[in-house]
């Protein structure tokens, strides 16, 4: 019976190691659970929103940033208003048309994987005047002029600069890209 006192101690002691050990196994699966669940979601994110969108944002800029130089090339030289060129800006412009509306439609359909307000707003901003560009359109028939070798084209001569979307959606893609390799890597 004397040791009984002796066999509560060490009982107890062993309760509290695997009280502890069991607290630690815990908090360690759900700090693990928490990253899978965050590197699942920022697959999607990056998947559905950040990847398509920067990718087209992107391209639109790098074809009209081409034309420009072209144009700035051909110099005060008019162009044929049957030629390859002009047929080219045309065919650009009605590019550029449907890019922006699937970028619209990939933003509307996806804008709950954006977490930055700023990013939020510009996106709401983006497809508030793709929308006013859209009736534009349809309203004064361009598209349709355009399509059928019709209509002129006005072109800035100076460089574009990329909308507040696209660099805003690139700064997003890059830091949320980077967190998704750093929580795969580990």
């Amino acid at each position: 019976m004397r040791d009984l006192p002796i066999l509560l101690d060490v009982l107890g002691l062993l309760g509290l190691g695997a009280l502890g050990a069991a607290t630690l196994t815990t908090v360690s699966t759900a700090r693990r659970d928490r990253r899978a669940a965050r590197r699942d979601w920022l697959d999607k994110a990056l998947a559905a929103f950040y990847v398509p969108v920067y990718t087209k944002l992107e391209l639109g800029y790098q074809w009209n940033e081409q034309l420009r130089r072209e144009r700035a090339e051909r110099g005060s030289e008019p162009a044929d208003a049957d030629g390859v060129e002009v047929r080219v800006e045309r065919k650009l412009v009605l590019a550029n048309v449907e890019l922006r509306a699937e970028v619209r439609k990939t933003v509307e359909a996806n804008l709950h994987y954006v977490e930055s307000p700023e990013l939020r707003a510009a996106a709401l901003t983006y497809l508030r005047d793709v929308h006013v560009d859209e009736w534009r359109q349809e309203v004064s028939g361009i598209v349709d002029a355009l399509a059928s070798d019709r209509g002129i084209i006005l072109m800035p001569v100076e460089q574009p600069q990329r909308e507040t979307l696209h660099q805003l959606v690139k700064a997003e893609f890059e830091r949320l890209g980077a967190e998704f390799r750093t929580l795969s890597e580990q």
